[in-house]
């Protein structure tokens, strides 16, 4: 009789999981497997805010945490892919708010370079949901006053009442392709605008 042989070690979906997102070459396909493996690792953190269940679309955006030293399991309020997508002198910011905190929170204001966002409507994010803007009938923060042009970057601010203030830069991307359905403010939604933006080459930031 041969030696016997023990059984292959594992360490459960997650970590299958894990490595897809590190196999995985395009930024779409990492971002939803990113949240499914958030997802499945919040049953884990006992005492926690439960993470959210709802999905969102990635778009070309950024990410960040508040605050940005969270470590896995603690609090945080998630800006997920947030960019500016702009038609002329309108812009409206496509982003999603993850409240992964023990209370519910509302983004009170935002800015572009210091420039007021208006929002649509009060927004408030409860504890362990999200909110998407900028699409469709979601709530929007928009402006018809953009000062920058298509791949410039800009400095978004967002001030929550509870979480406090986000500071993230973003590129601002031509409204077209992916970015079709979003909404933008009276002023572009009341005149007959074109929809072509030039090709530009974006800087880096």
């Amino acid at each position: 009789m041969g030696p016997s042989r023990k059984a292959p070690v594992t360490f459960g979906p997650w970590l299958d999981t894990l490595s897809l997102m590190i196999r995985t070459p395009h930024k779409a396909a990492v971002l939803a497997v990113a949240a499914a493996a958030v997802v499945s690792l919040s049953g884990c953190q006992a005492g926690q805010a439960a993470q959210t269940s709802q999905s969102y679309n990635p778009v070309d955006g950024r990410n960040i945490n508040q605050p940005v030293d969270a470590g896995f399991g603690d609090p945080y309020m998630g800006v997920r892919d947030a960019a500016v997508v702009a038609l002329n002198d309108n812009a409206t910011l496509v982003v999603t708010l993850v409240n992964n905190t023990l209370e519910a929170d509302q983004l009170e204001s935002a800015s572009l370079d210091g420039t007021p966002l208006d929002l649509s409507e009060t927004i408030l994010i409860d504890s362990g949901s999200s909110v998407s803007m900028g699409f469709g009938d979601n709530p929007t923060a928009t402006t018809s006053n953009l000062d920058a042009k298509i791949g410039d970057w800009v400095e978004l601010e967002l001030h929550f009442a509870s979480s406090g203030i986000v500071h993230l830069n973003l590129l601002v991307l031509p409204y077209g392709d992916q970015y079709e359905p979003v909404t933008f403010g009276p002023a572009a939604r009341d005149s007959r605008l074109g929809l072509e933006s030039p090709s530009v080459d974006y800087g880096t930031n």
